[in-house]
């Protein structure tokens, strides 16, 4: 009964482990001090004009808020964070837009090279962008300087949602496809509005060095810090769109295992 019980969780566990294995994480914000800057508590964020705050979305998850007044904030640690020319890549991230942010507010979420000056100059842009209405959210790629703005499919957004987002970034075509889900679900390509098929989005400017930055940046409506990014994750190895947050039955049968080893070690001590 022992081997037909313990097989299945090791091949479980296993199979979980492995699907995620080539996720790393960049930043999920846990460690930091809530209520402080994450700027302020690690070198891997440089605020570029913007006030970012480090925020406790429930239970201990931490998250960041940033109130654009400027390029908002920057991660620059290429020993997590690096898309080489002639690669394909995978960076995920989660967003949650609040509705109490103001009309005509956006977050936006940019990729780009060590060489840049600017979040203008942005080869990979995401913007999730209240309209003037407020009835609805919209998603644009390639919002960055003068490049061309897709708007995709938003059928799927909401407010007051956290959302799973894939960017996978394909710099041998100087393109990237973005991807989205809630809690578990699988994700979903988000094709341009009347458009079919995952959309690609081409670069602002074909690629001469490697993109190194990621730019976090809010509108001035975001002054109640509610809406946030979190959990940003990148794989280097290739496309990627199984979820890296672990599903708590996930959490459940690492424990469980666990747990019983450790009991079945203290009857043998006995």
């Amino acid at each position: 009964m022992k081997s037909v019980i313990s097989i299945p969780l090791a091949a479980v566990l296993l199979t979980g482990s492995m699907a995620r294995a080539a996720f790393v994480v960049v930043d999920h914000f846990d460690s930091y001090t809530a209520g402080s800057s994450a700027s302020g508590q690690s070198a891997d964020w440089t605020s570029t004009g913007g006030a970012n705050t480090v925020i406790d979305t429930g239970s201990g998850n931490n998250a960041i808020t940033v109130d654009e007044n400027g390029d908002g904030v920057r991660y620059n640690n290429t020993g997590s964070f690096s898309i080489p020319d002639s690669s394909l890549t995978t960076t995920f991230f989660q967003v949650y837009f609040a509705s109490d942010s103001s009309n005509s507010s956006f977050q936006d979420f940019r990729i780009l090279d060590s060489t840049s000056t600017s979040s203008a100059n942005a080869q990979v842009a995401l913007s999730f962008r209240k309209v003037s209405t407020g009835s609805s959210v919209q998603t644009i790629a390639g919002a960055g300087g003068a490049g061309t703005e897709l708007q995709l499919n938003d059928s799927r957004i909401s407010f007051d949602t956290l959302y799973n987002v894939w960017v996978v970034v394909d710099s041998t075509a100087d393109a990237y496809s973005v991807y989205m889900s809630t809690g578990t679900d699988t994700a979903v390509g988000l094709e341009t509005v009347g458009g079919t098929g995952t959309a690609s989005v081409g670069f602002l400017t074909a690629q001469t060095a490697d993109l190194d930055y990621i730019y976090l940046r809010n509108s001035s409506g975001n002054s109640t810090g509610s809406s946030y990014f979190d959990s940003i994750h990148f794989d280097s190895t290739g496309m990627n769109l199984v979820n890296p947050i672990p599903e708590p039955s996930t959490l459940l049968l690492v424990a469980l295992p666990m747990t019983l080893l450790g009991l079945r070690r203290m009857r043998r001590r006995r």
